[in-house]
């Protein structure tokens, strides 16, 4: 289920050509699954694309892009879910209005 179309994370990575988009398609349905799994019962079965929160929306533009330009950081530390721990600074204020309120 990606919640992101591939133009609109091809505009957010800034990638005009057609190159790449297998790739990116394949970070697209990853991220948007990593946040399906970070918000549980309160992320909607019925989200696309179109219906999607904008603000879950940004939080997977923003693993997307992380994962295409860290895609070579091998020896990066990373979290248990494959997210580096920084970019939970940027992902929490997305995503904590949308999760459940005791898992806070």
């Amino acid at each position: 289920m990606a919640l992101v179309s591939l133009a609109l994370a091809k505009a957010h990575l800034r990638i005009t050509d057609d190159v790449q988009d297998a790739d990116i398609q394949s970070k697209v349905d990853q991220a948007s699954a990593l946040v399906v799994r970070l918000l549980k019962d309160q992320a909607d079965p019925t989200w696309d694309e179109t219906t999607v929160p904008l603000p879950i929306q940004l939080a997977i533009l923003k693993v997307v892009a992380w994962e295409f330009e860290h895609r070579a950081d091998l020896v990066m530390p990373r979290s248990t879910l494959g997210v580096e721990q920084g970019l939970w600074v940027e992902l929490d204020p997305l995503l904590i209005p949308y999760r459940d309120p005791t898992l806070r």
